[in-house]
């Protein structure tokens, strides 16, 4: 088995973000919107980067971002159809050998533990045949930042069955579930998984300090 290493970033923002109340993509964070923190973070990364918007947002993206990434619409068939649309979407314009998946709602990802999860994959090539890996904790999967094989096709015999959930992909394919005891030495973030889908979510973000996550 030969060693695959080209990367694709991909940002998952194509929510409508109705929980929150506006957009999680163009909350400020840190002087700078969550869509820009996290392009930034993928900057540090090889290849290319691509963001999944939704309608609203995107023509504000592309002003913030789109010097630096694709900014693009779901596929039209499934269009607002969750994260695996994202994830369909990406790899269908991006051929790469991994695809690096983040989430726009994760304050404190950060350039070390990106690159932390990229080196772990790396290190278990060509021996280990995983078509994605993604961290656990306490018996909980954290599918994103995840890394993952092109699953396109797959993905789209998902969606087509109505099975939109990021678990019904992990369940299907061989995933490599990375212990905490070897992600926690990646980075200082003091919680990595947090993520923002409310206005309660971020009031807790807010008062727990926006600069524990690190940059």
């Amino acid at each position: 088995m030969s060693v695959m290493n080209q990367w694709c970033s991909v940002i998952l923002s194509g929510g409508r973000s109705s929980r929150m109340g506006s957009s999680k993509a163009l909350l400020s964070i840190n002087g700078m919107t969550m869509i820009e923190r996290l392009t930034s973070l993928a900057d540090g990364l090889p290849g290319e980067t691509i963001i999944i918007s939704n309608p609203s947002d995107e023509q504000k993206i592309k002003a913030l971002c789109g010097d630096r990434a694709e900014v693009v619409l779901d596929e039209p068939s499934f269009q607002g159809e969750g994260p695996l649309a994202g994830m369909l979407t990406a790899m269908t314009r991006c051929k790469a050998d991994w695809y690096m998946v983040l989430s726009n709602d994760m304050p404190y990802i950060d350039h070390a533990f990106l690159n932390g999860l990229k080196h772990h994959v790396e290190s278990h090539q060509p021996f280990a045949d995983f078509e994605a890996y993604v961290p656990e904790q306490d018996g909980r999967i954290h599918p994103f930042p995840g890394v993952y094989r092109d699953q396109a096709s797959r993905i789209e015999e998902l969606l087509r069955r109505k099975r939109k959930s990021i678990r019904s992909l992990l369940d299907n394919i061989r995933s490599s579930l990375i212990p905490e005891q070897v992600w926690n030495r990646w980075s200082a973030a003091a919680d990595p998984f947090f993520n923002m889908n409310t206005p309660e979510d971020l009031k807790v973000f807010r008062q727990k300090g926006e600069h524990r996550g690190g940059a």
